[in-house]
């Protein structure tokens, strides 16, 4: 997804012939998170969107060239991210296949999330009193 109008005119004169075959260019911005929840791996230069896809469950590889961060590694370590250095690296790191999608609830320990529920419901408890 291009960030901008540049690199938009930049992909449509890059491969002039795909627009709207193998690259489609949105109309308008989406839902990043939306877009990454549906998508079979994600492949991005750092950052959110590399965390992001991690804490979806989706596949993500970062073509990130600085240092690495130790978030990034962590993901690295868990097998959540795969960082990407070099040009062979697409051809033997990139998984491209379908991804089954699974509940977010399914994540794992969701102690947590119940506890922050269980405050809220509290709180709305005693407003309502």
């Amino acid at each position: 997804l291009p960030r901008n109008n540049k690199q938009e005119i930049w992909i449509k004169d890059q491969w002039p012939r795909s627009i709207n075959k193998n690259i489609i260019l949105p109309g308008k911005a989406l839902d990043g998170l939306n877009v990454v929840w549906h998508s079979d791996l994600v492949i991005g230069g750092g950052g959110t969107m590399n965390r992001e896809a991690a804490a979806l469950n989706v596949p993500v590889y970062s073509t990130f060239k600085g240092k690495i961060g130790a978030v990034d590694r962590y993901l690295e370590e868990q097998g959540l991210l795969t960082i990407v250095t070099d040009e062979k690296d697409f051809s033997t790191k990139i998984i491209i296949k379908k991804r089954e999608k699974t509940n977010p609830r399914d994540f794992g320990d969701s102690r947590t999330c119940d506890y922050l529920v269980s405050l809220i419901e509290k709180r709305v408890a005693q407003e309502s009193r």
